[in-house]
């Protein structure tokens, strides 16, 4: 039988896992899961988190849970409010065993990590997993969810919000902005094209203006926007 949630109890954060590369780190979606959760606990949201993911990458040599607690530890996320679960392999698995490591805890909200496109998918969605299934009361909390890529994020560099239609124009954009941190989007809705700094209603569009948003709640301010 799980806990009763009652208003005494803590909120979690419950960040889904994703495959590791080869080399046992983590992709850009995965990055954004976990800057999502660490949002909520830094805006205090959320006091405690379970990272749910196992070693789904034999290559990778360790869990996604692994990687994922190394990730919010490295930005300064206390180790000791962290919860590892590192037995589950697909979504179903992740729903099954957070549900009895929740069994233990005295909890109150819970908010379900992930991009959109994974809690809002209609096979085997996660939300009717933990909801339905293992009647956990989660609320969706997706992360940053677009076609998103950038080099690697480096603290201190300047953050160049890209918009482009070709992928070889976002190559060689990228060619020429190593210094920077460099966030791009496929253009829908922009109005105009051209290098800028960035300012509200500057001619990207509200969908833009939107997404520069996120990546500065994530991120920090963004200081030049690009429409190619």
């Amino acid at each position: 039988m799980r806990k009763k949630c009652g208003t005494s109890g803590d909120d979690f954060a419950i960040i889904l896992g994703k495959y590791l590369l080869d080399d046992g780190s983590i992709d850009v979606e995965l990055r954004e899961r976990l800057k999502k959760g660490e949002e909520l606990y830094r805006k205090g949201v959320c006091s405690r988190i379970i990272v749910s993911g196992g070693e789904a990458n034999g290559k990778a040599g360790r869990s996604e849970a692994a990687a994922m607690k190394e990730f919010l530890t490295d930005n300064g996320i206390p180790r000791e409010v962290i919860i590892t679960e590192e037995k589950s392999r697909n979504t179903y698995e992740n729903a099954r065993e957070c549900a009895s490591i929740l069994a233990k805890e005295n909890y109150n909200r819970l908010y379900l990590v992930s991009s959109a496109k994974h809690l809002y998918r209609s096979y085997c969605n996660p939300y009717r997993f933990f909801r339905w299934l293992f009647k956990l009361p989660v609320k969706n909390a997706p992360a940053c969810d677009c076609n998103l890529s950038y080099v690697d994020f480096t603290e201190g560099r300047p953050n160049c919000v890209v918009f482009f239609s070709k992928k070889a124009k976002l190559n060689q954009y990228l060619s020429l902005h190593s210094d920077c941190n460099v966030f791009a989007k496929k253009k829908g809705g922009i109005l105009r094209e051209g290098f800028f700094p960035y300012f509200v209603g500057n001619g990207i569009g509200e969908r833009g203006e939107k997404f520069v948003e996120k990546i500065e709640n994530s991120y920090g301010k963004v200081n030049i926007v690009a429409v190619i």
